[in-house]
């Protein structure tokens, strides 16, 4: 599918663009509606109107535009549903409980959400690997610091 899309893309650049614009508007909507979710407030309006247009434009559009999508051709273009993925876990997180157990990572130099599975739902790093890692090791840095000038 990439390869696919890498072609097409060649082939068309000024479409190719318009798709990545379009993708780029997703990711900062869908990261503000998210955002808010993750800190329990409303998300911002032009940001919640914004993801509603892009799950209208996609597979989740009600059945009359569906209807005269039929009625209209258009040429196929690998980007059509190159973003379902997306609006597919999208939707699915929206639609769910799990939606309670966003979280905002809190690495200083982080600003990823991440979706905490833990048993107990207190995770505070998108990634013990990485931010996690980090932040263990600049406490314990500061922790050895500490007792050593002590």
């Amino acid at each position: 599918e990439h390869e696919r899309l890498a072609l097409y893309a060649a082939a068309y650049p000024a479409e190719a663009q318009t798709f990545v614009e379009r993708c780029r508007e997703l990711r900062e909507a869908a990261f503000h509606v998210l955002d808010a979710l993750a800190h329990q407030r409303a998300a911002p309006d032009a940001s919640a109107r914004a993801v509603d247009a892009f799950l209208a434009r996609g597979r989740y559009a009600i059945a009359p535009a569906l209807v005269a999508a039929a009625l209209t051709w258009q040429h196929d273009s690998p980007f059509d549903h190159a973003l379902d993925p997306v609006l597919d876990s999208l939707v699915r997180l929206l639609s769910t409980t799990e939606r309670s157990h966003l979280r905002m990572c809190q690495a200083d130099d982080c600003g990823w959400l991440f979706l905490d599975t833990s048993r107990t739902h207190q995770r505070r790093w998108c990634s013990m690997r990485g931010c996690g890692a980090r932040a263990k090791a600049r406490r314990h840095y500061r922790r050895h610091v500490t007792t050593a000038s002590a």
